[in-house]
């Protein structure tokens, strides 16, 4: 990188890699230097085609896709500089409110048109979702969509502690997954497709297709295909636009259109959308699906119809290359007030309720006298505040027994918080036999502390202990134990263990 790029500060962390502000002392303007971290395959990473696809990335010139100014590789490994952009990813923008109708039209041209480019040169994102797309504000007071990443998803490591990272993790990317990534088929550009009905259906309701407590549900609701439709929960728009976005979400890849050109046209068509859809109807051709709607009691709840537009504020937010006339919702109410970057690291979120527990004197331990009850909260203390805590197959043991007391039925929510934060210590925990005492503890755990044992392995990547949790796929388990040993499998197991868990889900779903 020699030293034509100063790096200021860091600015964020992903699956791809992570993101520094830095300042281009050639060109003297700022810019976004990210710096990749490639897949590891048998010993050697493949910086040479993460360079590739990056310079390929350079030359794809899209006012809807982020500018890849530079390339390069050093003694830290590849890095990529981009555009700076001054706003806001859509995830925060969709927290003020979902879309009107104007401003969706707007919203879908400019993420179609942006994938249009990339999949006319052979690039497949592979991980559209609100936080990969950037909302910025023009002097004009127009707004533009820019995507982030295209063609470096599939070089960025599966984050391996989906259980916890709840911002750039599994949780962030598993709403707007496709089911043929969870069943590990080949990938083409109608899984950009599904990602993106799944983020024009939160874009439009503020609320995911398909919704889930654990990770492995979210999972289950997409390979079942659980999902409410857009019309009851958004009266105020046209019905074809709702069954446009469902056909965009469905289950089966070749029921989706065929390609983002064939999906903006007959968007922006609406008329031969619906002359294709009752032809298909008619004929009995699932080229294009009604609604689809989940089984009774399931989704996400209803919400009521969006903010009609106008109604955030007075003037017009124009987008980019639009008519003018195109009124601002609440979620496009102008540029947020600027805010600091900072703050404890994720761990440190599972720790606070132990650290409050302990100012409050409330820690559960067995019958002992007051000072090794002292003693032992202290200690439980010390290992949760460490970020690398060292144990043993005893110190696991001490920790477990604090866990099956704070998660058995009727515990109080405090006790719950604390039993969490520990499970999370053991996460991180390090030391000679810790992973074999975490195996075992399978046996002498039940229910929720059993669940809770599972994400642990999970997170610690242990794909040998396969064999010990596949017996809790079983009916005679609690739904928890269940869910745990679901998300396990999907990430850990190898190709005929997600068979089997993929035949097991849809005979659970035929029933």
């Amino acid at each position: 990188m020699s030293n034509r790029y100063e790096i200021k500060e860091k600015i964020g962390q992903g699956g791809v890699g992570a993101v520094f502000k830095a300042f281009d002392t050639q060109l003297k303007r700022d810019v976004a230097l990210k710096r990749l971290t490639p897949e590891v395959e048998d010993g050697e990473t493949k910086d040479e085609d993460v360079l590739k696809e990056a310079t390929t990335l350079s030359a794809l010139q899209h006012p809807n896709i982020v500018t890849v100014f530079d390339v390069g590789t050093d003694g830290e490994g590849p890095f990529v500089v981009m555009e700076l952009l001054d706003g806001e990813t859509f995830d925060d923008t969709i927290k003020r409110g979902a879309l009107t109708e104007a401003d969706f039209r707007a919203f879908v041209s400019q993420t179609l048109e942006g994938v249009i480019a990339a999949h006319d040169r052979e690039m497949v994102h592979r991980d559209l979702k609100p936080s990969n797309l950037m909302v910025s504000w023009l002097p004009s007071g127009k707004f533009q969509i820019k995507i982030l990443d295209f063609g470096l998803a599939k070089f960025g490591k599966q984050p391996s502690k989906q259980t916890t990272d709840h911002e750039d993790g599994i949780l962030g990317s598993i709403f707007f997954m496709a089911p043929e990534q969870f069943e590990r088929v080949e990938l083409d550009v109608r899984t950009d497709l599904y990602a993106l009905g799944c983020i024009y259906y939160y874009a439009l309701t503020t609320k995911y297709p398909f919704y889930g407590d654990t990770p492995a549900q979210v999972m289950a609701s997409h390979l079942r295909h659980q999902i409410r439709d857009i019309q009851p929960m958004r009266p105020d728009l046209p019905a074809w636009m709702c069954r446009w976005v469902m056909w965009l979400v469905s289950r089966e890849i070749t029921d989706r259109p065929e390609s983002a050109v064939q999906a903006l046209e007959y968007f922006n068509r609406e008329e031969v959308f619906e002359k294709v859809q009752t032809v298909a109807a008619a004929s009995g051709v699932k080229m294009i699906t009604g609604p689809v709607t989940a089984k009774a009691g399931t989704g996400p709840v209803a919400t009521t119809a969006a903010t009609p537009a106008g109604a955030a504020r007075a003037g017009v937010s124009q987008v980019a290359g639009q008519p003018a006339g195109t009124t601002a919702p609440t979620a496009f109410a102008g540029p947020p007030k600027k805010k600091g970057i900072g703050g404890l690291p994720k761990w440190a979120w599972f720790t606070l309720p132990v650290l409050l527990a302990t100012l409050g004197i409330v820690f559960f331990v067995k019958k002992k006298g007051l000072e090794d009850q002292v003693e032992l909260n202290q200690q439980i203390l010390a290992l949760t505040e460490d970020e690398e805590p060292q144990g043993d197959p005893e110190t696991v043991e001490m920790l477990l027994d604090f866990v099956r007391v704070g998660m058995k039925p009727g515990a109080a929510k405090l006790d719950e918080n604390n039993a969490r934060a520990v499970l999370s210590t053991l996460g991180r925990m390090q030391g000679e036999g810790v992973d074999d005492a975490l195996i075992r503890a399978l046996k002498s755990t039940t229910g929720a502390a059993r669940a809770g044992v599972i994400g642990v392995l999970n997170e610690r990547e242990l794909e040998r202990a396969i064999n010990q949790v596949a017996p809790f796929l079983g009916d005679n388990y609690t739904e928890s134990e269940r869910a745990a040993a679901v998300t396990f499998i999907g990430w850990r197991g190898g190709t005929q263990e997600l068979t089997d868990l993929i035949g097991a889900l849809r005979t659970t779903t035929s029933e």
